[in-house]
């Protein structure tokens, strides 16, 4: 219930207080008996704890406050890229893939508002996965709108479709296990994408040009 509250040693004796208060006016004044007084003690000594209390991120320091604030700005950036590629996706699975991965990462940046102390995990696979899938959507895009269309190239799609998938599966693992607090090795996660990744395997150019070459 406090987890997400700081709760200051002055705030736990002013709620002591207001407990101790409450037992003995209750008890010794009211004579509402010795069990009712307790439970009212306990009630309000809770509501001490409560009003005494600060969220936590309220007194973070300027310096990290400002550092979310940057990372913030430059995420939404990259998120509102995102959504323009979106637009132009005319693939319904992989339109709901990069959707799915949008939304996760602006709840993120929402919930980095309220605690910055995980700004360092967050920045750790945000940044990476919010690239990956740009560089994936932009390349599925400029082959899927490209002046024509050859089996290379549509093999190529299927391929940059299973990699969006496969970001998305990744993006929604970590950030479940942000929530969890049981943040995963990165290592092995990155290393799937990775190797979904090598350009070499879907070189846009490269795939463009064989089919230039095949109509002359």
């Amino acid at each position: 219930m406090f987890d997400r509250f700081k709760i200051s040693a002055k705030g736990t004796i002013y709620a002591a207080l207001i407990g101790g208060i409450i037992f003995i006016v209750m008890l010794l004044f009211i004579k509402m008996g010795l069990l009712l007084s307790i439970i009212l003690a306990v009630v309000g000594y809770i509501a001490g704890l409560l009003l005494f209390s600060q969220k936590k991120g309220s007194d973070y320091d300027e310096y990290v406050v400002q550092q979310v604030i940057d990372y913030s700005a430059e995420c939404k950036k990259k998120i509102t890229s995102l959504s323009s590629m979106i637009y132009h996706v005319k693939q319904p699975g992989v339109k709901q893939d990069l959707t799915t991965i949008k939304n996760i990462a602006t709840d993120i940046l929402n919930d980095l508002k309220t605690d910055p102390s995980d700004l360092e995990k967050v920045q750790t696979y945000l940044t990476y996965y919010l690239d990956a899938t740009l560089n994936m959507a932009s390349k599925y895009i400029t082959l899927a709108e490209g002046r024509g269309r050859s089996s290379k190239i549509d093999e190529t799609l299927v391929k940059v479709e299973k990699m969006l998938s496969e970001i998305k599966s990744v993006f929604s693992q970590q950030h479940e296990n942000l929530y969890k607090e049981e943040m995963v090795q990165l290592n092995s996660q990155i290393k799937v994408i990775e190797d979904l990744m090598r350009l070499d395997q879907f070189n846009v150019r490269d795939d463009q040009r064989s089919y230039d070459e095949s109509q002359e």
